[in-house]
């Protein structure tokens, strides 16, 4: 069966005040580590070293930082540390060498809920039930006091029995239980379920919204402290601002990884960046009111360390200078001998040991200061896009269908021009993907079918999707990967240059000469990125673009968007987005916003409304129609998840799909099994966990696939 990577630990009372669950304590006793080090068998650096830090009641974290940099580690470190506290069983993780401690409280004092990125619940529960289940005691009690209600009723009134009922309705009361399926709605909602959806098993979902019920099943829970590790990834905009909210009204602890910068500034106000050891570990940014403030303070703390060094750089320059001059002077000489050990004190002392260069966390391994000491906004440049005129696409009275399926989408015009920046907008299922698909004629994916479809003959498209990188060669490396992509369409690109702009979305000098098939999907993701921005183009279409990146790579296209058009001539290209990353979205400053609604298609020439982030509140909207062939028109009918699936034939690869994770998944837990019995063979565990390292990017892979098919059958 699939290991459910959904852990909630020891929940709180339900009914509690999130006020008290958050003040009474002493943060002496919370969750902290103390010189906490870890390094992966055989390795020759540390993954993290000398970690110390104590989390604070009530306050809310982001743990920012490169991908692969052990983030995801750490926090798996200490829930399986809280775990055993607790007698709580969990899965065994692969071996780590560590030293130092993890200081965890036990369940009875403190609780602790986590949610990882990948989070699937395959129970055959219904939705409702499954979300019931995740308040502590909540049957129990439930069946205890309807027990001792039932012996009131007939007659019972002991004071025994009578103490024991008002115990228990105090206790249903405290754990929610009275308005427990009202509050469970609440947030279903919120996450854009509908109200038929909690009687449906949670088998009956996709890869997206299964993360959704375990976070959902989180929320409910309440615990003391929340461990959110990339929440919003399969998220649409309406269940970002919902969950933005709520966890920014939530007054228990939080620790978020997330590259959506809107959540980690509604939701936290510190910022923990977690860097390798060899750029100095753990730095504690506290009370910052946003991600740019963290910046600010970044360089403010660099710019201050770089000052110091200058002076303690120009104080030994002024000693050895005295010392050179007289050290061999008979009369001097003790003088001399004096300031040559208060030099050496200062170098014992890293006093002239240089600050490096500031290092921005998740865009590049090293950004250069100006001359003027100002960060560098990392960004990346675009080529300048071939002429192809004013015009660059158009559609005039389309129908668009997949092949000769009913029409989705009809009376579609459109015209795509150089210069405008396009969002689509719609509510989930409402057919941006489809639309999307017939623009950029997608493989398998929807065609215009009847109307007119005219290119221009110049015009070069340049497409990103959220599953590019599952194309990659595994078995070149990434700088080979691209070059191999690019140079179809501009030979004359050097490695230096792919090197550069794979350097600049944060892949490291070590993961560029590694294969591809070793990469993590991260890294995966900034390869095709790379490949991506490099290809000249006067047409880009980018679908969710932000998926599996940090933020500071996020930042670095959007940076690299929104001059693309500013650093090409003639202003010779267009972009065109979907996307629910509302910060990628207004950096972009978009000039048109497409909106997708009823089947119909609406280009107007605006900038972005709060009222278009609020247009997926409904969740998934039901346009399909029941039309048979593409010459009719669209009629607005509500069809059932079956007839979808069976109009675009989809549910045989779900189907093994499903089966294929739940095999890989087996599989991992073998392995982690295996590693832990064998702990003293270096060899064979470093080759055992690079096998379960591979299943688990494989799974990740056919998670997004099986997400991907789920939404094309709500089209």
């Amino acid at each position: 069966m699939l290991f459910v990577l959904f852990l909630v630990v020891g929940f709180p009372i339900l009914g509690t005040p999130l006020s008290q669950v958050a003040t009474k304590r002493s943060t002496s006793d919370f969750i902290g580590l103390d010189s906490f080090s870890a390094t992966i068998p055989g390795a020759a650096l540390p993954l993290f070293s000398d970690l110390s830090f104590e989390f604070s009641p009530g306050k809310k974290y982001a743990l920012v930082g490169p991908n692969g940099c052990g983030k995801s580690t750490l926090v798996k470190q200490i829930v399986q540390r809280y775990n055993e506290a607790s007698s709580i069983p969990s899965p065994p993780l692969p071996p780590l060498v560590t030293d130092g401690k993890i200081h965890v409280p036990s369940s009875s004092k403190h609780q602790l809920g986590y949610v990882s990125q990948s989070s699937v619940s395959l129970s055959d529960k219904s939705l409702l039930e499954e979300c019931i289940s995740a308040v502590r005691d909540y049957d129990k009690i439930k069946l205890e006091l309807e027990a001792v209600q039932q012996k009131v009723a007939d007659g019972d009134f002991e004071d025994e029995t009578l103490n024991e009922l008002g115990r228990l309705e105090s206790l249903f009361e405290q754990i929610g239980g009275y308005n427990l399926e009202k509050n469970i709605m609440t947030v279903l909602k919120g996450l854009s379920f509908k109200d038929e959806d909690a009687q449906k098993p949670c088998t009956s979902f996709s890869g997206g919204w299964q993360m959704r019920i375990s976070l959902c099943k989180l929320l409910i829970s309440r615990p003391s402290f929340m461990i959110l590790d990339e929440p919003s990834n399969h998220l649409d905009s309406a269940a970002r601002t919902w969950l933005q909210k709520r966890l920014s009204e939530y007054e228990g602890s939080i620790l978020l990884i997330s590259h959506d910068v809107n959540l980690v500034n509604k939701v936290t106000d510190n910022i923990i960046e977690f860097n390798p050891p060899s750029v100095g570990g753990l730095a504690i940014y506290k009370n910052v009111k946003s991600y740019e403030d963290y910046l600010e303070e970044k360089e403010r703390r660099y710019l201050a360390k770089l000052a110091e060094w200058e002076r303690n750089k120009a104080e030994a320059d002024r000693l050895q200078a005295f010392v050179d001059r007289f050290g061999a002077s008979a009369t001097k000489a003790k003088a001399a001998q004096s300031k040559l050990k208060a030099i050496e004190r200062m170098r014992k002392d890293g006093m002239l040991d240089h600050p490096g260069e500031l290092n921005i966390v998740g865009v590049t391994e090293g950004a250069q200061l100006e001359e003027k000491r100002k960060v560098v906004r990392t960004k990346v440049a675009f080529p300048t896009p071939p002429p192809a005129g004013e015009v660059l696409m158009e559609l005039k009275n389309a129908g668009i269908a997949y092949k000769d399926d009913a029409v989705l989408l009809n009376g579609v015009n459109l015209s795509i021009e150089a210069g405008m920046r396009v969002i689509i907008r719609g509510a989930n299922g409402a057919g941006k993907s489809t639309l999307l698909q017939a623009l950029t004629d997608a493989e398998d994916g929807a065609r215009v079918v009847k109307g007119d479809k005219w290119i221009s003959p110049g015009a070069k498209l340049n497409i990103f999707q959220q599953d590019l990188a599952q194309n990659l060669n595994p078995n070149v490396t990434p700088v080979q990967s691209v070059a191999e992509i690019v140079r179809e369409y501009d030979i004359g690109i050097s490695d230096t240059t792919i090197r550069s702009v794979l350097g600049q979305l944060s892949l490291s000098s070590t993961a560029q000469q590694q294969k591809i098939g070793t990469l993590s999907g991260g890294e995966k993701a900034r390869v095709a990125l790379a490949s991506f921005i490099l290809k000249p183009a006067n047409i880009l279409v980018l679908d969710e673009p932000s998926n599996h990146v940090d933020i500071g790579t996020i930042q670095a296209l959007a940076n690299g968007l929104a001059d693309f058009e500013k650093e090409s001539k003639n202003k010779a290209a267009a972009v065109i987005l979907v996307s629910h990353d509302r910060d990628f979205v207004e950096r972009l400053h978009c000039t048109h916003v497409c909106m997708v609604e009823g089947g119909e298609v609406k280009l107007e020439e605006r900038l972005l409304r709060e009222s278009d982030w609020q247009v997926e509140a409904d969740g998934r909207v039901e346009l399909v129609p029941e039309a048979t062939t593409a010459a009719e028109e669209v009629v607005k009918i509500d069809l059932t998840d079956e007839e979808r699936k069976k109009r675009f034939n989809a549910p045989k690869r779900i189907k093994k799909i499903e089966a294929l994770v739940e095999k890989k998944e087996e599989r991992m837990q073998q392995l982690e099994v295996l590693m832990i019995e064998i702990g003293n063979d270096v060899a064979k565990v470093m080759e055992l966990s690079k096998e379960s390292g591979k299943l688990g990017e494989e799974v990740e892979e056919l998670m997004v696939e099986w997400e991907e098919l789920e939404e094309l059958l709500g089209k």
